[in-house]
């Protein structure tokens, strides 16, 4: 793991130097206004959203028949991961990521660079 800072840190170094910017990460995350933070935070839910209808059992997905769109969910939800295929596979790894690293990864990378700094 501190490998990977190490390395985020040092090509963040590199892009600012390529591309001339002065500014350092946390910089650009202190200046994130309310409705960014709202559009993030609101992606994360988002997120834990889908991944409580990807694990729904068949039994609950016919509670929601009611939402559009259920046999869209009907069909994403209830295949196995064997049978689900690497797409599905992956949307929900990629699902899984953001919901669980998004919502320390700005202030942890906030908090790297003003070490750094």
């Amino acid at each position: 793991m501190l490998f990977i800072c190490q390395t985020i840190k040092s090509l963040t170094f590199k892009l600012q130097v390529l591309i001339g910017i002065a500014a350092m990460v946390s910089e650009h995350i202190r200046k994130m206004t309310r409705w960014h933070w709202i559009g993030l935070y609101g992606a994360i839910l988002v997120t834990w959203g889908l991944l409580y209808a990807m694990s729904l059992s068949v039994g609950d997905l016919r509670e929601l028949r009611a939402i559009y769109g259920a046999e869209f969910w009907a069909t994403l939800c209830v295949v196995s991961p064997d049978g689900a295929g690497f797409f599905r596979l992956f949307l929900m790894w990629s699902l899984m990521s953001i919901a669980m690293m998004a919502p320390t990864a700005l202030p942890a990378f906030a908090t790297y660079d003003d070490l750094g700094a």
